[in-house]
């Protein structure tokens, strides 16, 4: 092993104690994936119109004239310089998504696209069985509904909301639940289910769809720009011989 060892990026050289250091402290993967993120940024060049067109587009999507960045400059000195700096971050990163990765987002998209379908749905959970029993029958029945029995009996932060839980993806879903959401029709009441040591029934609201849209798009390029800097710091680590 050499006693010295050149981080991506960085031109001056690191101890191999130094690099050890780091991943002991649990900080090499995070300083590694910030330098190869930074890196792939220097890549993307943009001229002065480019950036101040980047910084037009920014303000307008926030609703800010060139009055409102004057103002908030006199208020927060620097403001607008960061605020230019976070325009070109961000024409960057659609660059950057667009030329690396969009295709690969449309295949993963298309193979995987009921992770991002929705579901809304509204739930009662309970620890005793014989009361989410009697709330089953009570909404079964048509005496009483879920969303306000939810408000009274429903152990978790959703009584707040009358039990309603969504949109929220399939993939974020507890299996059990998404189990009985996929297999019911709308507003279909489910029999009392455990999950844990808790006691459940829901119903099911809606159902989204999943579109490739702007926010699917990006959120799916960002996961493949992840997975692919991991991979780069697995091969970083296996050559360095650091765990």
């Amino acid at each position: 092993m050499t006693d010295n060892y050149t981080l991506p990026f960085i031109k001056s050289d690191i101890l191999n104690s130094d690099i050890w250091n780091l991943n002991d402290a649990g900080i090499l993967k995070l300083i590694f994936k910030n330098l190869m993120k930074a890196e792939k940024y220097r890549k993307i060049h943009l001229n002065e119109d480019e950036k101040l067109k980047a910084v037009k587009s920014l303000s307008t999507k926030l609703n800010l004239t060139e009055e409102n960045l004057q103002i908030l400059e006199k208020k927060d000195p620097g403001f607008q310089i960061r605020f230019k700096n976070e325009a070109i971050i961000r024409e960057k990163t659609e660059i950057l998504y667009r030329d690396f990765y969009l295709e690969k987002a449309e295949i993963y998209f298309k193979e995987n696209r009921y992770k991002f379908n929705k579901y809304i749905y509204s739930l009662i959970r309970n620890k005793d069985r014989n009361i989410i029993q009697e709330l089953y029958y009570q909404v079964e029945s048509g005496e009483s509904s879920i969303n306000e029995l939810a408000k009274k009996y429903s152990i978790g932060n959703e009584k707040l909301k009358k039990g309603i839980i969504g949109p929220v993806k399939e993939s974020d879903i507890n299996p059990k639940i998404l189990e009985r959401l996929q297999s019911s029709d709308m507003d279909f009441i489910s029999e009392p289910f455990q999950i844990a040591d808790t006691w459940y029934i829901i119903q099911k609201e809606g159902f989204i769809e999943a579109d490739f849209d702007k926010q699917i798009k990006n959120e799916i390029c960002a996961f493949l720009l992840e997975e692919d800097i991991d991979l780069e710091y697995e091969d970083f680590t296996k050559k360095l011989n650091v765990n």
